[in-house]
């Protein structure tokens, strides 16, 4: 924490820091939970005649949203061969249609259900039961399913890979929907709970969001956010401020994980009413 002066508060949260404060439970690496929360040095003390107000300057961290997690109940892959259902769990992470392929395909074949490279049948590569494809003409993803499955269960996983259907038999099937591979977060709101600011309000409730953005970009991309006109919020709170928490939701208030640093600035400023 960085005091500009004695009715001015300059607080920078980095993830992999704790220069400004010592960092409470959860810690600032966020791969479980995405809410950031630090102790202060000092005590904010919002008094009767000055009020103290909170606006956001700046927010940086890389845009990486993992889009098959246990949470989103899209992390597994079933099939049946000989009335004997298979389930496959998918780690949460971030998937190209090619990497959970790969993998599906890999689990596939230790289970040594999988057709093995054989030259003398012209067989030059293994051969798998299952081909998870992106079919360039259309921009929707391809799906084979061989003869020796009597079924696959995508679960959840059919919206990420755009076809409606989710039991499949043997065939060939094409997304009859844009996959979402690189679908982020149409809204990103930034909240500050413990400062509960009084100003802010969403469809007519008062709420904690301190601002809110479009990212408007890939997964991956590294975006700094920085406000065309810093917005300052009213501090609700009538307790001394000891601690602050941060974190980042959509637009219904439920966390997003970004498996990211991100690094918060925010400016308090001490007014007079």
């Amino acid at each position: 924490m960085s005091k500009t002066t004695d009715d001015s508060i300059m607080l920078t949260i980095v993830a992999d820091s704790s220069n400004h404060f010592s960092i409470m439970h959860p810690p600032l690496y966020l791969f479980d939970d995405q809410s950031y929360q630090a102790n202060f040095n000092n005590q904010i003390v919002p008094g009767l005649v000055k009020k103290w107000e909170c606006a956001l300057v700046s927010c940086s961290f890389t845009y990486l949203i993992h889009n098959i997690t246990e949470a989103l109940q899209n992390n597994h892959f079933k099939y049946t061969i000989e009335s004997v259902e298979y389930d496959i769990t998918i780690p949460d992470g971030m998937y190209s249609i090619q990497t959970l392929n790969e993998f599906i395909q890999e689990q596939m074949k230790e289970e040594g259900h999988y057709i093995p490279r054989d030259p003398d049948n012209q067989i030059y590569q293994d051969d798998y039961y299952v081909k998870l494809l992106p079919f360039i003409p259309s921009g929707r993803t391809k799906i084979v399913v061989s003869d020796y499955l009597e079924s696959v269960d995508l679960g959840g996983l059919n919206k990420l890979l755009g076809i409606t259907a989710s039991i499949l038999s043997a065939g060939v099937y094409f997304g009859n929907l844009p996959p979402k591979f690189n679908e982020g977060v149409d809204v990103i709101q930034i909240r500050t709970p413990d400062l509960v600011t009084r100003s802010s309000y969403i469809n007519g409730v008062e709420a904690s969001c301190i601002y809110s953005f479009n990212p408007n970009a890939p997964a991956s991309t590294e975006l700094v956010i920085v406000p065309d006109q810093r917005i300052y919020f009213e501090v609700s709170s009538s307790r001394p401020i000891t601690n602050m928490s941060v974190k980042m939701t959509n637009l219904d208030g439920v966390p997003i994980k970004l498996h990211s640093q991100i690094k918060y600035v925010f400016h308090l400023r001490r007014v007079s009413h």
